[in-house]
């Protein structure tokens, strides 16, 4: 009678310690630790947290450069701090059969809102000059009133329908008188108009 009382208890005493356990949120570790699951759920919060300011302070650290001329994609692209002229031209799927490739220095370290011309052979042979990345001081920015819709779409996020909208609203209403304007077009709201206002200019 002793050993099965004892028996008893001992599993009586082991499910109310099972039952604490459930009802504190806790549970074991491989190693036959307690974990408190709150804890758990704090410190996956945090890192998700910080991974999610770690991405905001890069994409604000990102620079803007126009490349154009004799690339096989020409546009607006954004890239890291550092990045060379040679992945501007990659990123703008890279040189077409005409581009004058020694037009360019493509170890230049690139610098935010200019603009990266690559001149074809002919150019070079008609002595038109060279123009490679600009130092920043001259205006690059895409002018609303006369930008035809090839190179509305070289901003980014700006598509097809969207450009006809900016060159619809264009005809209708005239000139835009500021650049904030742009917000009338559809389809335009505030995240994109925050991407493309400080490469756009009336």
């Amino acid at each position: 009678m002793a050993l099965k009382y004892k028996k008893g208890r001992g599993i009586l005493l082991f499910l109310l310690f099972i039952i604490t356990i459930a009802a504190t949120g806790c549970s074991f570790s491989p190693r036959g630790e307690i974990i408190d699951s709150s804890s758990q759920s704090e410190m996956s919060a945090n890192e998700n947290q910080a991974e999610s300011s770690s991405k905001a302070e890069v994409a604000e650290t990102k620079i803007w450069v126009h490349v154009c001329g004799e690339v096989k994609n020409p546009g607006v692209y954004s890239f890291l701090p550092g990045s060379r002229v040679m992945d501007a031209v990659n990123a703008a799927g890279g040189f077409t059969k005409k581009a004058d490739e020694e037009s360019l220095n493509l170890a230049e370290i690139l610098k935010d809102e200019s603009r990266i011309k690559v001149l074809s052979k002919d150019a070079k042979e008609k002595g038109e000059g060279e123009e490679a990345v600009s130092d920043g001081n001259s205006d690059s920015r895409l002018d609303l009133n006369a930008a035809t819709l090839e190179e509305l779409m070289t901003l980014p996020g700006i598509g097809e329908k969207r450009a006809e909208a900016i060159l619809k609203l264009r005809e209708q209403k005239g000139n835009f008188a500021t650049i904030e304007d742009l917000l009338e077009v559809e389809g335009i709201k505030e995240g994109i108009y925050n991407k493309i206002k400080d490469l756009i200019k009336v």
